[in-house]
């Protein structure tokens, strides 16, 4: 009876996917070539067990992270594998079956673009004294509507607050392109992963886009103060402190605890050469998300990942909605336009004063709400009248609020256009300046969209 080590290589979805290099070691480092056989993403070699004890194996393709592992092989018979300590994020199982007279004892490995970067960033935060704990935020809950037009102050915003605490977890992951560095914030919920029928949970996401990333930001990119900072502004410091409202800090993890566990939040790093980079695509997005379902399930210990990608919400706040319009209005992919991008929401979007591409950008959004309306959400929180004028005439049944100094509301069944423009919030405080309000709708409003999502 001949023995065959087995390499399947594959893609996140499970697809056959080849590999340039696999190598093996027998009780040494994998420095043997192991020949790519006629069947897609298959590398074998014949190995004799009873003098193998152990075997180190290395697999490469370009576009992806290298990965590694260790195996014991059991000679049996019959003869099996198991791992020579941990199971490597990107390897899925091992198995072992008869192959006619002979057997094959195989390995199946993930070619992954993610790989975790948690050290790296702790280094980082903590020589620059950045805070990335999850700790309690005061934060804003909204109703609906939001306006109340007899309000006086902040009270012409229907709000309540309260402190949240987040009991998730928050991964940082490397990618191979850029963004090369994504924040996700896990809520405890998705941690506990379903044994029986998982092909039937699916996993639901929100993505977000944040404007562009200056010039100014170190060329040390991902791993440098300025791009930890950024994470932690947006997603972690308090907008409230100690009564002073600082809306450069926008705590969008609390925002997403405040209204419960309903969706993975992925926040992409972008480049300040390449921006959002190779993410400007539907198909770029989904596999994406196929990446972060995969990579979070085995970082929570999963062996075997099946759940699958449920639906997305996809998010930008100022000049991030041209990435958010990059992939809404690019070439499609029917199960990313038509299945999975269930909601979007843009949070004072700016198209650098553009009107035409406003327009175009608010008719690409109509459109691809009207073909799913019963089952697609979008909201826009907006100083700029553009916004209400292209979009608010299109929602029938809509109840419209009306609040003071230029202020209107428009609430769907499945749709929110807010426009609240600087006229608004000076007359809350006559200090506020555009910039201000700019900076402080995602910080405030993010909650309500999510509070307000059908996941």
């Amino acid at each position: 009876m001949s023995v065959f080590l087995v390499i399947r290589t594959l893609d996140v979805d499970y697809r056959a996917q080849a590999a340039t290099t696999v190598r093996v070691g027998f009780d040494a480092p994998a420095t043997i070539p192991v020949s790519a056989t006629a069947i897609p993403g298959t590398n074998e070699i014949e190995i004799t067990p009873a003098s193998i004890s152990r075997i180190s194996l290395q697999v490469k393709q370009q576009g992806f992270f290298d990965i590694d592992q260790g195996l014991i092989l059991n000679v049996g018979p019959p003869p099996t594998l198991s791992f020579d300590g941990v199971q490597a994020i990107n390897v899925r199982n091992l198995d072992a079956h008869t192959r006619g007279s002979d057997f094959n004892v195989e390995v199946f490995v993930v070619l992954g673009q993610l790989r975790d970067a948690l050290a790296n960033v702790n280094t980082i935060a903590s020589s620059a004294g950045i805070n990335l704990g999850l700790v309690a935020n005061d934060v804003p809950h909204f109703a609906t509507p939001i306006l109340n037009s007899a309000g006086i102050g902040f009270s012409r915003l229907n709000q309540t607050i309260s402190a949240v605490t987040p009991v998730g977890s928050l991964f940082f992951a490397e990618r191979i392109t850029a963004p090369k560095l994504i924040a996700i914030y896990r809520p405890a919920r998705f941690a506990t992963h379903p044994v029986i029928d998982p092909q039937n949970h699916p996993i639901n996401y929100h993505l977000f886009f944040h404007p562009f990333i200056p010039p100014s930001f170190s060329r040390n990119y991902p791993f440098h103060p300025h791009y930890v900072d950024l994470i932690a502004r947006y997603l972690l410091n308090p907008l409230l402190n100690l009564g002073i409202i600082d809306p450069g800090n926008k705590q969008m993890v609390h925002q997403h605890e405040r209204v419960g566990e309903k969706a993975i939040f992925i926040f992409p790093v972008g480049s300040p050469t390449e921006q959002m980079g190779t993410l400007s695509t539907q198909s770029a997005a989904h596999h994406l998300l196929q990446e972060v379902g995969f990579w979070v399930q085995r970082m929570d210990g999963v062996p075997f990942p099946l759940q699958p990608t449920g639906q997305l919400a996809m998010s930008c706040f100022s000049a991030g909605v041209r990435f958010l319009a990059a992939i809404l209005m690019g070439a499609r992919k029917p199960i990313f336009h038509d299945q999975v991008l269930r909601e979007v929401y843009a949070f004072d979007p700016v198209f650098d004063g553009s009107r035409e591409e406003t327009f175009r950008f608010n008719r690409a959004v109509l459109a691809w709400w009207r073909r799913g309306v019963l089952t697609r959400s979008f909201r826009v929180y907006a100083q700029n009248r553009s916004y209400m004028d292209d979009l608010g005439g299109s929602v029938s049944g809509a109840v419209i609020t009306r609040g003071p100094a230029g202020s209107v509301e428009s609430e769907g069944a499945r749709s929110t256009i807010l426009l609240v423009p600087t006229s608004f919030w000076r007359s809350i405080d006559s200090r506020f300046n555009f910039g201000f309000v700019h900076q402080l709708i995602p910080a405030l409003f993010m909650e309500h969209a999510m509070a307000l999502n059908a996941f």
